[in-house]
């Protein structure tokens, strides 16, 4: 397997554990295929090239792409690009034609630095040039989530705090003990030392288990780890990544026959529907 090809061979082993007082089912590579169809949008991965995405975020998106061989490849084209542009003293742009660099990079690379060039003369100023916006990942985290597209492959390791194998970089952090926070719904919270306040949880529902249903004040990002869950006109399986806008009210519903197992992100805050999912917001801290 290649990293030209976006089908990622994942096993649906279901070899039952407890950990915490909660069940997990391992899930190893095997022959069964799960096909990752649902990719960070052109914008996010630009974002996540150039650092401009908050910690929380750029962890999640970086787990998907661990896990994603189409999704590395891009990031290592704009990685490129990105550091091209740097050479001329202009920072990458925060929109991209993605189509356009993976079909021809060393042609888009050279049409960046001639646009840089005419937009540089008697407009820059002191700092301009910094790719890197107040208010992305710490340069710390950066250099960790890199780590999921410089490489050919996936790398994964067992997580010894939920007994679930878990991709990298998901799986340098620590993570709180579960806690049930509604029937049949887990929490636990990414602990991030590079960012305290990042705000980043695991989730885990039962089969035929439903979240709240919601809305945000910003994107929410969304990597699924274990399972699955129909989101409207969307299923979403291992390794798939959900992006939501403040414009999308919506209820994910877990249809997998093992739990769901989710990381998410939020940029700004979730917004409830219901007072006992406002209480379970709060309690979360999202």
């Amino acid at each position: 397997m290649t990293d030209d090809v976006c089908d990622v061979r994942c096993a649906v082993s279901r070899k039952r554990k407890m950990v915490f007082g909660v069940h997990f089912y391992n899930q190893a590579v095997s022959e069964d295929i799960v096909m990752i169809e649902h990719h960070p949008s052109d914008e996010t991965l630009t974002r996540l090239s150039a650092g401009d995405l908050e910690a929380g975020p750029a962890l999640v998106v970086a787990t998907h792409i661990a896990q994603c061989p189409h999704c590395r490849k891009v990031m290592r084209v704009l990685e490129g690009v990105g550091g091209a542009a740097l050479d001329e003293g202009e920072p990458m742009p925060l929109t991209s034609d993605v189509s356009a660099l993976l079909a021809d990079p060393e042609h888009a690379a050279r049409q960046r630095l001639v646009g840089a060039e005419g937009g540089r003369r008697g407009q820059r100023s002191a700092g301009s040039g910094a790719a890197i916006k107040a208010g992305g990942a710490p340069s710390a985290l950066r250099s960790v989530v890199a780590n999921a597209w410089r490489g050919n492959v996936a790398t994964r390791r067992r997580s010894a705090w939920d007994g679930l194998t878990l991709p990298s970089p998901l799986s340098a952090y620590e993570a709180s003990p579960w806690r049930m926070v509604g029937p049949g719904i887990h929490w636990a919270r990414v602990l991030i030392p590079e960012d305290t306040s990042a705000k980043v949880l695991l989730l885990r529902a039962e089969p035929g288990t439903g979240l709240p249903q919601h809305t945000h004040t910003g994107t929410e990002y969304t990597c699924i780890l274990q399972g699955a869950f129909q989101d409207g006109a969307r299923h979403m399986q291992l390794g798939d990544l959900s992006e939501c806008d403040e414009t999308e009210q919506h209820r994910p519903m877990v249809n997998s026959g093992i739990p769901c197992v989710c990381v998410l992100a939020v940029e700004g805050s979730l917004v409830m529907d219901g007072w006992l999912a406002r209480l379970a917001q709060h309690i979360v801290g999202l």
